[in-house]
C-alpha cells in the first residue's frame, strides 16, 4: 500500500513538476535544482529518520511509519518523476513546438500531443518511469519487510536500486532489438576496436581510472580513522559530509561543464580559446567554492538545532563545518582544474600523481599518525585527514599556469587504422 500510494501522488506530482522545471525562470529552476541534489544526494533511510523524528521533535506531529514512508518515497519519486518528464521535453525539437503552436495549439496541447507522437521521449519515459517504479516497491517491500520478505533496511535500498537498473537494460536491450530500426546494437560491433584509438584509451583514461579508484578507497581510508575517534565524531562527520555534498553540487557541475567545453575547444585546435576559458573557469570555481564555503558555515547553527546529537558531538559539528567550509572552496578550485581543465586537455598522469600522492602520502598518512600513534585530539586528526585538498591548491594553480595540460587528443579520420 505504501508502494502503491506513493508511486500515484509521485506520478502526479512529477509531471506537474517536470512541466514547472521548464519554465524560464531562473529562481524556479534554482529552486528546483537544489531540491533534486538534495533527493540525489540524501540516501532514503536518512531522510525517513529525517521525517519521522523530525516531525515529532520539531513540529509535535506522531507520524505514522506508513505516513512517514508515504511522505519520503512521494517527496523522493516527485523529484525522480519531474527531471524525467524535464529531460523529456527539453529533448524535442523547437520546431516540434513551433508548429503547434502554429495549428493554434495552447502550450499544454503541445506537450501532450508531441509525447504521443514522439517514440524517442516515449521509450525514455517508459524506461526511466519503470525503473522509478521498480524502485520504490522492491526499496517498500524489502527496507520495511513487507508481505514476509526480510526486513534488510540499506540493503534493501540497495538491492531496490540495483534491480531497477536491471529493468532498465532488459528494456532497453528489448527496444534496441525489437522496436529500433535506425539505431541497431549487436555484440559483434564491439569486436572491433581500433589500435590507435585502444592505446589512446590506455594512455589517458587508464589514469582516470585509477585516479577514481584510489580517491574512493581514501574517502573510505577517511571514513575508517574517524570511525576509531569514537561515536561522537562519527555522528558529526555524518553530518558534516552530507553539508559538504550539498554546497558542492555547484562546483561539481562547473568542473564537468569546464571539461565538455575545454576539450571541444582544444579539439578545435583553438588553444588561445582555451587559455582564456580556462582562467574564467577558474574564477567561477573560486566564486562558487566561496559560496559553498559561506553555505556551510551559515548551516553549522541549524543543523546542530535540528539534529539530536550529544554535546560532545554538537562541539565536533561546529569545528567540522568551519573545515569543510575552507576544504570546499580548494576543492572546487581542485576539481575544476584537475577534472575540467587538465582531462580536457590529456593532462590526466598528472592528476593522478597529484591526488595519489597528497591524499595517501599526506592527509591520510599523517591522519592515520595522528589517531593511532600519538592518539591527538579529534580536532587535529581532522584537519590532517581534511589537509590533501588545501596541499594541492598551489600545485594545481602552477600547473595550470604552466599550460602543459594543453595537449590535443583528437585523431584525424586518416590517423585511425
Amino acid at each position: 500500500r505504501i508502494a502503491l500510494i506513493s508511486m500515484v501522488f509521485s506520478i502526479i506530482l512529477g509531471f506537474l513538476l517536470g512541466m514547472v522545471m521548464n519554465i524560464p525562470n531562473k529562481i524556479i529552476k534554482f529552486i528546483c535544482r537544489i531540491y533534486l541534489e538534495i533527493v540525489r544526494i540524501m540516501p532514503q533511510l536518512v531522510l525517513l529518520f529525517l521525517v519521522y523524528f523530525g516531525a515529532a521533535k520539531h513540529l509535535g506531529m506522531n507520524l505514522s511509519g506508513e505516513t512517514a514512508a508515504v511522505i519520503v518515497f512521494t517527496f523522493w519519486g516527485t523529484a525522480e518523476m519531474g527531471d524525467l518528464v524535464r529531460s523529456a521535453l527539453i529533448s524535442i525539437p523547437k520546431h516540434q513546438y513551433d508548429s503547434g503552436y502554429g495549428l493554434g495549439l495552447n502550450k499544454w496541447q503541445v506537450y501532450l500531443y508531441i509525447m504521443r507522437s514522439i517514440e524517442q521521449v516515449v521509450i525514455a519515459t517508459v524506461v526511466y518511469s519503470a525503473s522509478l517504479i521498480c524502485n520504490v516497491l522492491v526499496n517498500a517491500l524489502l527496507i520495511f519487510g513487507l508481505f514476509g520478505l526480510p526486513k534488510m533496511g540499506i540493503m534493501g535500498a540497495a538491492i531496490g536500486t540495483l534491480t531497477a537498473r536491471i529493468v532498465e537494460l532488459i528494456i532497453v536491450i528489448w527496444y534496441a532489438k525489437v522496436k529500433n530500426h535506425d539505431v541497431r546494437f549487436h555484440p559483434v560491433y564491439m569486436r572491433k576496436i581500433d589500435k590507435v584509438l585502444l592505446k589512446d584509451f590506455l594512455i589517458y583514461a587508464s589514469p582516470v581510472i585509477l585516479n577514481e579508484m584510489m580517491w574512493g578507497l581514501g574517502s573510505t581510508a577517511n571514513t575508517a580513522v574517524i570511525g576509531h575517534l569514537g561515536s561522537a565524531a562519527v555522528a558529526a562527520n555524518s553530518v558534516a559530509q552530507v553539508a559538504r555534498q550539498l554546497a558542492t553540487v555547484v562546483a561539481f557541475g562547473v568542473s564537468n561543464a569546464t571539461a565538455i567545453y575545454l576539450g571541444k575547444t582544444i579539439g578545435a585546435k583553438e588553444f588561445h580559446l582555451a587559455k582564456e576559458y580556462g582562467k574564467r573557469f577558474l574564477w567561477l570555481s573560486i566564486i562558487t567554492g566561496a559560496v559553498g564555503g559561506g553555505i556551510i558555515l551559515i548551516a553549522a547553527p541549524i543543523a546542530n538545532h535540528v539534529m539530536t546529537l550529544s554535546q560532545e558531538a554538537q562541539g565536533y559539528l561546529y569545528f567540522m563545518f568551519f573545515v569543510m567550509s575552507y576544504f570546499t572552496l580548494c576543492q572546487a578550485i581542485n576539481t575544476t582544474l584537475v577534472v575540467g581543465v587538465f582531462r580536457a586537455g590529456g593532462d590526466t598522469r598528472f592528476g593522478l600523481i597529484l591526488d595519489v600522492s597528497t591524499m595517501w602520502g599526506c592527509s591520510i598518512l599523517l591522519g592515520m599518525i595522528a589517531a593511532f600513534v600519538f592518539h591527538a585530539p579529534v580536532q587535529v586528526v581532522y584537519i590532517l585527514l581534511m589537509s590533501d585538498e588545501v596541499i594541492k591548491v598551489p600545485i594545481t594553480v602552477m600547473r595550470y599556469r604552466s599550460y602543459k595540460w594543453i595537449q590535443n587528443v583528437t585523431r584525424e579520420k586518416a590517423e585511425l587504422a
